[in-house]
């Protein structure tokens, strides 16, 4: 227990970390296209990765495969290390770390572009892990398909990421990146719409379901990636940390919750109602914020 709680409070460390760094090594008009190939890039990963990890398996064994795995961080953290770009100075005076943690929020609040994100991202997060904690209960109990056919939309939803990696900029340019924001959460809800939906054999849910998990891939590689170059654009270098906690706070710190919302009612054959009550809800969050950003004219600054 003691080896992933340590992992995840360092991942939280490097996160904050990363997001502030990658902030300090780009120029502002490169934000979106920095910010496009590192979804790439870790849109790769999610698809090769599981493949990768079974071939090491397979070939050294279990054990063999994490010493593997633990050696990949550690060439990832030299590779970090060797980055010389200077970082520039913040001009900040150290003031205890609640009142870092207030300020942090304060600004995200009161930032009336980045507050619709905030209220947005953390709904989103919350009905997602209410979708989650069912998702593979009701492929199971309702739909009856196969271990050999659940793991088709998974490899299907890294693929659409890969897609919407490359298209994240070239849709942002064409469309204005604040509605490229909400064309891909409109396109990351309508996707699982598939699961509630479907009803037919098993090769034709699959069919199905893969097509709505494509249309999600591509939706949250247009949102991640576009929001983020908005957050980089929008957040002080001095306040990127302390912002960022702030909303991963919240926003991660709903999942929980949300995962422990999904199976208080189990899933049934029949029972579509709850897939279709969680992509109303987000949906409504999606146009409550759509229209906010619309009022505040996001595009404009893009």
């Amino acid at each position: 227990m003691r080896s992933p709680s340590r992992a995840g409070v360092l991942k939280v460390f490097f996160d904050l970390a990363y997001a502030a760094r990658v902030q300090s090594l780009v120029e502002p008009a490169f934000f979106a296209a920095a910010n496009s190939r590192l979804s790439l890039s870790r849109s790769v990963s999610f698809v090769a990765g599981p493949g990768v990890a079974g071939v090491l398996v397979q070939l050294i064994g279990p054990p063999l495969a994490l010493l593997a795995d633990a050696a990949s961080f550690a060439a990832s953290a030299a590779l970090v290390a060797t980055m010389r770009a200077p970082e520039p100075e913040s001009g900040h005076t150290r003031s205890g770390l609640s009142r870092e943690i207030r300020e942090g929020i304060s600004f995200t609040i009161a930032q009336p572009v980045l507050r619709p994100f905030y209220l947005w991202t953390t709904a989103m997060n919350f009905f997602n892990y209410v979708y989650s904690a069912i998702y593979l209960l009701y492929l199971v109990r309702a739909l009856h398909l196969p271990p050999a056919l659940i793991g088709i939309p998974l490899g299907v939803a890294g693929v659409g990421a890969v897609l919407g990696s490359l298209l994240a900029t070239p849709v942002a340019r064409r469309l204005g990146i604040g509605r490229a924001c909400m064309l891909g959460e409109i396109m990351f809800t309508a996707g699982y719409l598939a699961v509630p939906l479907v009803s037919s054999t098993p090769q034709v849910e699959v069919a199905f379901i893969s097509a709505g998990a494509l249309v999600t891939g591509v939706g949250l590689m247009l949102l991640d990636t576009n929001s983020s170059t908005i957050f980089q654009s929008l957040v002080p270098t001095a306040l990127m940390g302390r912002a960022q906690a702030a909303t991963r706070q919240v926003n991660w710190g709903i999942r929980p919750l949300g995962a422990l919302a999904g199976p208080v009612r189990r899933p049934a054959p029949g029972h579509l109602d709850r897939g279709a009550r969680r992509a109303g809800r987000q949906r409504g969050a999606d146009l409550h914020a759509r229209a906010h950003l619309r009022r505040q004219g996001v595009d404009k600054a893009w």
